[in-house]
């Protein structure tokens, strides 16, 4: 964040709006370790096609549903790489430009408690994962974590596509919205062998609070998120095979919801209101201009005033 962000408002203001959520966010990462018995309640459970495990709900027998596990944390948005990608339009499309391209977010927690308690609560997650792996073989968790003077920060992402070869038959290619692709070449990519999946599918909205304690949602273009933003993100932890028979849990993200944009823009009035204005000056030269009426001259002042006629 610039020198001009407000983090001591802008962090009271996401402890508030992390507090007014709570009814209608139903799985926030950072209440994860108040549940004793959140272990009971998820189940690791292997898919292929791609080659992943998944963190899904479990039924009243403890057996893995179809559901996959969505957590939601809070924070600014420190840095993002979000649709539409305008370096990979330029030239004619290129399988190699659009394979990796990814929707990524950085998000501050500024510091404050739900930020530190969402951390421990993915550190944990990770060692649920880890009893379905031999020994040693899980990395450990980092995915782009940072500690900084005020907290950490949170980086989650997700591909654009996946390579049909990865994906199971009965999996759809889900069109791109406009506002990611507005231009339609994303979607020349899968006559090249890519296919953008519900997987892959990242929705984008702005959140408002309606007196009854319910967020309404309302759909929004990635193109309209800042840097200082608050927002919410919604995300999956999935375990992927690594090099040499090892295995990483990574962040993927779901969805982003603007909640709070006002603290971007007040930075923004500041820098535009701490520009030094232009220095005025005195002319002893002033410009000259003929009275249509007398036929002479008469000096333009700079304070808008005429000045002396002078006879032609």
């Amino acid at each position: 964040m610039d020198h001009l962000y407000d983090k001591e408002r802008a962090s009271e203001a996401l402890e508030r709006l992390v507090e007014e959520s709570k009814k209608s966010d139903d799985s926030p990462l950072h209440s994860l370790l108040n549940d004793p018995e959140w272990h009971d309640r998820f189940v690791v459970a292997e898919m292929n096609k791609p080659k992943a495990w998944r963190l899904v709900r479990a039924d009243e027998d403890g057996n893995a549903t179809d559901e996959e596990i969505v957590f939601t944390v809070y924070g600014a948005l420190a840095e993002f790489d979000l649709p539409p990608f305008a370096k990979a339009f330029r030239g004619s499309p290129d399988i190699g430009k659009f394979k990796y391209l990814k929707q990524y977010v950085k998000i501050d927690g500024l510091g404050i408690k739900s930020s530190l308690d969402s951390i421990s609560a993915a550190i944990e997650i990770r060692g649920l994962y880890d009893r379905s792996f031999q020994a040693n073989k899980l990395d450990a968790w980092t995915s782009g974590t940072k500690e900084t003077s005020e907290g950490f920060t949170f980086d989650i992402a997700n591909r654009l596509f996946t390579p049909v070869n990865d994906t199971a038959d009965n999996d759809p290619h889900v069109p791109f919205q406009k506002e990611v692709d507005p231009h339609g070449v994303l979607e020349l990519m899968v006559a090249e062998g890519l296919k953008h999946t519900e997987d892959n599918n990242v929705r984008y909205a702005k959140g408002k609070l309606m007196l009854d304690g319910n967020m309404k949602f309302t759909k929004m273009g990635p193109q309209a998120f800042r840097r200082g933003d608050l927002v919410a993100a919604d995300l999956s932890f999935v375990v992927v095979p690594i090099k040499g028979e090892r295995f990483r849990m990574i962040n993927v993200l779901r969805s982003l919801t603007l909640l709070d944009g006002s603290f971007k823009m007040d930075s923004v009035r500041v820098e535009a209101f701490s520009v030094q204005p232009p220095l005025k000056r005195k002319r002893r030269f002033v410009d000259e201009v003929k009275d249509v009426e007398t036929g002479l001259e008469k000096e333009d002042n700079v304070d808008g005033e005429d000045g002396m006629e002078v006879e032609k």
